[in-house]
């Protein structure tokens, strides 16, 4: 098993929770080997199964794709114009992201998104090389369910439905 890194923080159950909420997960398309989210399709970057590589549409077959890309610099670029990609094919994407609201990355996020929610607090992501982050982050929903996104994600922080 490989070692650790920055990026390999995982998603704890207190989001986790909620997306299931949603449905089933059909897809992570950032895997790691000591994540928790526990979908059908992992694609963890092992033996080319990349997620930016990669079809989501095909690999979700109409389910739920959740998306905790890594964080580290230069990653989120490619990372929101895949979602955006993905999104725009009419894949069902909860993306969560650190908040960052002042990059180009998060204004094309916030482009194509049905609903956003701007956690409350600071999440307390698990393992990692360096533990937990110490930001502020957001989900971003994309799909046709964004009300009940909002209802789902309506006690874990500002959620809002967008136009």
């Amino acid at each position: 098993m490989r070692e650790r890194t920055l990026n390999d923080l995982c998603t704890p159950e207190v989001i986790l929770e909620r997306v299931r909420q949603m449905g089933p997960i059909r897809l992570d398309p950032c895997a790691n080997p000591w994540d928790t989210v526990g979908a059908e399709v992992r694609l963890d970057g092992e033996h080319g199964r990349c997620g930016l590589g990669l079809s989501w549409d095909q690999l979700a077959r109409g389910g739920l794709v959740f998306c905790n890309p890594p964080y580290g610099r230069g990653c989120m670029g490619p990372w929101s114009e895949k979602i955006a990609t993905e999104a725009q094919k009419g894949v069902e994407i909860i993306a969560l992201v650190k908040g960052d609201w002042s990059t180009e990355w998060w204004r094309r996020l916030r482009k194509h998104a049905q609903a956003i929610c701007y956690w409350d607090g600071r999440i307390p992501f698990e393992g990692g090389k360096h533990g937990s982050g110490n930001f502020a982050s957001a989900l971003f929903y994309f799909g046709g369910r964004p009300h009940l996104f909002a209802h789902v994600f309506a006690q874990a922080g500002d959620e809002r439905v967008i136009q």
